[in-house]
């Protein structure tokens, strides 16, 4: 046998029939081993086979998907339970035992906190429960609410997804592309990085140019206003940007303005050809910097502007920032006008599609888990009446990972 293998047993020397010698301690090519220190080795390799290899952090995560590790103990719960979910105390005076039941309602306390499930078990039947440890519990759907006109926090803060300024189709708004509609995807590689005919240089002298784009059927166009700079002066637009915006006109029109609070509204028909005119409502001539109400559809002069702007602006969902992703309908249309004196460098602005219907937000780790307000058989994101903690973003199924502790 190999010299590797290490002794199970050992025993001294012994002679075996037919004059051969027994020695379960040292390899030997005069010796063999017994038939039960090979049973064992043998047992050995296959157990060692048999085991997983463990490859990262996320592999031990769905390990732990349907297991729990920490202190349980086994009660009879009085109704039926699933694994994952929160159970409570309760005390059965028929048979004076201590038994566990789903919650019939928010608990205004802790006390009554048995733990969570750890296998699912029929009323009047045992079940396992971790009051300490780790498990996966049961939690109420998180979801990102889509709103027009809003800044998207969910994707701002999964910018190295959302964010398409590398690799991402470009499309300049020139005399190829005015008057077009462009299909807008959702993907890093087919997010639309949309820029001014002079892209990396400034716009051209008299344009008077639109482009729609359409996010497609049952999105909503996501829009970050990454840089912009155009000519205007303290009351009036000499070159402007403006948008019209959509869900069922597929050519937005003037009845279609959008309200971005840290733009402008104008005195005029703003996408029709020409220098515009701020409406006071939008505009305080007296600083030249600050808006006073309403918001509108018309691009700042810069994103300086924009920042001064946003001193006048009290919801931080409606803010400017260079990171800024804000929701519009499914049509956007742009309308860009220039007249012959200076240009400016114009806009890089970034769009991509987004489903229009809610979607599930990860989990956040650090986040403290309690007893649902809406359904007492899962855990909610809340520190009412706290039970458990986050450790893993992963939500498959509607559980989420958490360490689960209560004294």
């Amino acid at each position: 046998m190999p010299s590797s293998f290490s002794h199970q047993h050992e025993a001294p020397p012994a002679t075996g029939g037919g004059g051969v010698q027994i020695d379960d301690t040292t390899a030997s090519t005069t010796t063999t081993y017994s038939g039960q220190k090979i049973e064992d080795e043998l047992a050995l390799k296959l157990n060692l086979a048999d085991m997983p290899p463990v490859q990262d952090s996320d592999d031990v995560v769905r390990r732990l998907e349907d297991e729990f590790s920490g202190d349980t103990h086994d009660y009879i719960t009085t109704d039926n339970v699933s694994f994952g979910q929160p159970l409570e105390h309760v005390y059965d005076n028929a048979d004076n035992k201590l038994k566990v039941r789903p919650y019939a309602a928010t608990p205004s306390n802790n006390y009554t906190f048995a733990g969570v499930a750890v296998e699912d078990a029929t009323a009047g039947t045992a079940c396992k429960v971790l009051h300490h440890g780790i498990c996966p519990v049961r939690r109420t759907t998180v979801t990102n609410t889509i709103t027009d006109y809003v800044r998207d926090a969910t994707i701002e803060a999964d910018n190295v997804n959302y964010g398409n300024t590398n690799g991402a189709t470009t499309v300049l708004l020139d005399g190829t592309t005015t008057g077009t509609t462009v299909s807008v995807g959702s993907t890093q590689a087919t997010g639309i990085r949309f820029r001014d005919s002079g892209n990396a240089g400034n716009y051209g002298s008299s344009e008077y140019r639109n482009i729609t784009f359409d996010a497609g059927a049952g999105n909503k166009l996501a829009i970050r206003f990454t840089d912009f700079e155009f000519e205007h002066a303290s009351t009036q637009a000499y070159d402007w940007l403006t948008m019209r915006a959509s869900d069922t006109d597929s050519t937005p029109n003037n009845a279609d303005e959008t309200e971005l609070a840290f733009c402008h509204t104008m005195s005029s028909n703003a996408t029709s050809s020409g220098s515009k005119a701020f409406e006071s409502s939008s505009w305080q001539t007296s600083s030249g910097d600050s808006q006073s109400a309403g918001g509108g559809s018309t691009l700042p002069e810069t994103v300086t502007r924009a920042l001064l702007i946003n001193s006048d602006i009290a919801a931080a969902s409606e803010k400017w920032a260079a990171d800024a992703w804000f929701i519009l309908p499914r049509y956007v249309k742009f309308y860009f006008y220039s007249d012959s004196s200076t240009q400016e460098p114009g806009w890089d602005f970034e769009l991509r599609a987004i489903s229009a219907s809610a979607g599930a937000v990860d989990a956040v780790i650090g986040t403290q888990l309690s007893v649902s307000t809406v359904d007492p058989t899962l855990a909610e994101d809340s520190a009412a009446h706290p039970f458990g903690v986050v450790i893993h973003t992963e939500t498959d199924n509607d559980r989420v990972l958490a360490l689960i502790g209560h004294d």
